[in-house]
């Protein structure tokens, strides 16, 4: 029977610290060969979504896919969103648009295995998203950072900034996180909550420079 599994269900069962060992088994999977992977597709295409005349949008449909052998299983990610290109500061930018009901976004993953070719569960990818690049960037400064790092320059307060601190905190004794974002109520808020969820001091810096200026890893998050 196939596994339908909400982003709720994945909340419940994943921590940060399994995501970062298996990842990590993972990549060295794809290093030695024995799992594969299919780079990442996108397709655009007019959306009849009412955005505004004067904003280009569009639907982009994306997929990612791989097989590891290790668990016999493979896995396609799919996305299908609607998204705009609205001036910012004079420059084109992209955003995603909460289109689909309730103001959601719509991500699936599709899990096979490759002993019987069954498909084994379909899940929302709202949190694995999030645990993924999290744990992906946390791998990264094990191998690159230094043992004692403890300091943090984040450049972005969105959706995945706290998830990446989260993962960063399990690899190295991170203490504090200086923040810059170019909205100071947002990443005032964002401050606050994760210092609060984390324990790690945060604190808003004025400018990128200031965010980056002397710490020991620096990231950028959505």
């Amino acid at each position: 029977m196939t596994l339908i599994l909400s982003t709720s269900d994945a909340e419940h069962v994943l921590d940060m610290g399994s995501a970062i060992a298996c990842l990590e088994e993972t990549y060295a999977d794809l290093g030695s060969g024995s799992a594969i992977y299919r780079g990442r597709t996108d397709l655009f295409h007019p959306t009849a979504a009412a955005i505004g005349a004067d904003i280009p949008a569009a639907h982009q449909f994306k997929t990612l896919d791989g097989a590891i052998p290790r668990w016999q299983v493979a896995s396609i990610r799919v996305t299908s969103d609607v998204v705009a290109f609205p001036l910012v500061d004079g420059a084109r930018r992209r955003i995603k648009l909460p289109a689909a009901e309730n103001q959601s976004w719509v991500g699936l993953v599709f899990l096979f295995s490759s002993a019987t070719g069954e498909l084994i569960a379909i899940l929302q990818d709202g949190i694995l998203q999030k645990y993924a690049v999290g744990a992906i960037n946390a791998i990264g400064a094990k191998y690159l950072a230094r043992q004692n790092a403890k300091i943090v320059g984040l450049i972005g307060a969105g959706n995945q900034a706290g998830p990446q601190i989260a993962a960063l905190g399990h690899i190295r004794p991170i203490e504090e996180v200086r923040v810059f974002s170019p909205k100071r109520e947002e990443t005032e808020a964002f401050c606050a909550r994760q210092q609060n969820e984390l324990g790690i001091d945060f604190c808003v810096a004025e400018t990128p420079e200031a965010a980056l200026s002397g710490v020991d890893i620096a990231i950028t998050a959505t």
